[in-house]
């Protein structure tokens, strides 16, 4: 009994430690637009493309770019809102466009 109390007052005077970590998280809220992508239909077919972006500050707009090689195709509309490319193109050809993504 009295090897049993020792063991006892023994595990009553052990203290519990507590020791801290700090951590720093980051979460960066950056837009991020892949530079290019491509897409191929065929005339008088539905089309659609979306524009890939993703973070930032949203809502987000598209547009053409004012420096665009290329308007959209006739046919096909961008939806500022969702950064979209679609409709049914009507003339064949290869058009390089440029789309500017802007946070809000």
């Amino acid at each position: 009994m009295s090897c049993e109390k020792t063991r006892n007052e023994r595990a009553r005077s052990m203290t519990v430690q507590t020791s801290k970590h700090r951590v720093t998280i980051i979460i960066e809220n950056i837009l991020v637009v892949p530079e290019s992508g491509s897409v191929s239909g065929l005339t008088n077919a539905p089309l659609a493309y979306q524009v890939p972006a993703s973070g930032g500050d949203t809502p987000l707009v598209f547009a053409v770019a004012s420096e665009s090689p290329n308007q959209v195709p006739a046919g096909l509309t961008l939806n500022p809102a969702t950064g979209q490319i679609s409709g049914v193109p009507t003339e064949a050809g290869t058009f390089v466009v440029e789309v500017d993504v802007t946070e809000s």
